[in-house]
């Protein structure tokens, strides 16, 4: 098999090797483009032992989307550990890795449904699924769901596209997880924005209670008013005055003020706050 030169590693032509390698050895790799702004500078090559039920993963087309450079997962470790004292890994519990029948099944739900029954997408998402866990693999479903050329044609319905190729590649750099982040931030902004929605209607809501709260009040104020004598109105005048400030004693709207004020103070008697006024019943 002829190794290309610098000059004829594009992606097509790595493609192949990938796909002849493949098919052809016992070994498999993916690679990665490594850009510097919008320039491809480098080409991460992935080599891994090849497993022979998935050869699904040999596909020619590769998904056709721009995105963020492959995030390596970190917080999720791999379903084998060493035994102390063992060179040989050995397999963990499948309920320690999410890996059931109850999680399968959730997660080929979330597939659209022309692609639950595909062989080739359910062994991707089972080996996912052994390898690290549930909301890894779901993740990476929803982001595929999204951005698939396979799932919506976009701009170009006529060009072909591969979800399980566009699934597999979103799950070996877990482009799920900044879609994610990036969903759940904008949805944490929208319910900050509805709570200060609804605050700012409530605090408007008590507020017109309070002012139909005053209206009635100066109402009930101004009708026991009436029926004070008028001794008795001119002491109660005479209290208001002593209640107010220096400075609204002699402004321009001190008889406004002194009439409020009357209000609140037979308000306070009728509540029980104030000794009655002694009145003389008009004749």
């Amino acid at each position: 098999m002829e190794i290309p030169d610098k000059k004829s590693c594009q992606p097509r032509v790595i493609e192949k090797l990938q796909k002849e390698l493949f098919e052809k050895t016992d070994l498999a790799f993916t690679f990665e483009e490594i850009k510097s702004g919008k320039k491809v500078t480098e080409i991460r090559f992935i080599i891994k032992k090849n497993d022979p039920e998935q050869k699904f993963m040999a596909l020619p087309e590769p998904p056709a989307f721009v995105c963020e450079e492959p995030i390596k997962p970190q917080k999720h470790q791999a379903k084998e550990e060493s035994r102390p004292g063992s060179a040989e890994p050995t397999a963990a519990p499948p309920e320690e890795n999410g890996d059931t029948e109850e999680n399968f099944a959730r997660l080929v739900a979330l597939l659209p449904p022309k692609f639950q029954k595909m062989k080739s997408v359910q062994t991707l998402i089972q080996r996912y699924l052994r390898e690290y866990d549930y909301d890894f693999v779901a993740r990476n479903i929803k982001y595929t769901n999204v951005k698939s050329n396979a799932v919506k044609p976009g701009v170009n319905p006529t060009r072909q596209a591969n979800y399980c190729a566009y699934l597999s590649k979103t799950l070996a750099g877990d482009f799920g997880l900044p879609f994610q982040e990036n969903e759940e931030a904008n949805a944490a902004e929208k319910d900050l924005a509805e709570q200060r929605r609804r605050a700012a209607e409530e605090a408007k809501r008590k507020e017109a209670e309070h002012q139909a709260e005053e209206v009635r009040n100066r109402a009930k104020a101004e009708a026991i008013l009436q029926t004070l004598s008028g001794t008795a109105l001119e002491e109660l005048r005479r209290q208001a005055i002593e209640r107010l400030p220096v400075e609204f004693k002699t402004s321009r709207f001190s008889s406004v003020m002194i009439k409020m004020e009357m209000q609140k103070l037979v308000l306070e008697r009728e509540a029980g706050h104030q000794p009655t006024l002694q009145e003389t019943t008009p004749k």
